[in-house]
């Protein structure tokens, strides 16, 4: 990580995350022509998903900062890969340690597996009480390139590297 991008300013802008180049890209509006459209909301700022998890509807914050996911609920790893375990550290919550799994994830059309954490705590009790079930990280984006538009409540999801246009 060489810097960190909040949403006050993601929000005012249209931007690009290019995975397969390694680059984020402010204001560029790229979208590929096989993208998938994805409707987004806001939690206070934050970007907001539906998504299945483990088969499950779930409500999650696309956090744009996060390089983990993290689930809400132990139900949802059903049928998940165990994954070690992660050691992660977030600025309002603190240091995180959890049990780990590549959970499989829908959003729209698009399927990948994430890897995921369990939150627990005063930040699992808030976003449980904002709706919340999982915060879904970046990892997935790497082989992706992914049209953020803020100002129209849309994300734009490119096929992965190697998968069919």
């Amino acid at each position: 990580v060489q810097g960190l991008i909040g949403t006050d300013l993601l929000n005012e802008h249209n931007s690009c995350w290019h995975g397969p180049e390694g680059e984020f890209r402010l204001g560029d509006d790229s979208i590929p022509r096989n993208a998938v459209r994805v409707p987004m909301g806001s939690l206070l700022g934050c970007p907001t998903l539906e998504a299945t998890i483990a088969g499950r509807p779930t409500s999650a914050i696309f956090d744009t900062g996060a390089q983990y996911g993290y689930l809400l609920d132990q139900d949802r790893t059903q049928g998940s890969e165990p994954d070690g375990t992660i050691e992660d550290f977030n600025p309002i919550v603190g240091e995180i340690w959890s049990a780990a799994w590549r959970v499989p994830v829908t959003i729209g059309s698009v399927r990948f597996k994430e890897r995921c954490g369990l939150l627990s705590g005063i930040a699992k009790a808030t976003l449980q009480l904002a709706g919340i079930d999982a915060i879904l990280g970046c990892s997935w984006l790497r082989d992706r390139i992914i049209g953020y538009h803020p100002a129209e409540g849309e994300l734009w999801i490119g096929p992965a590297r190697g998968d069919c246009a």
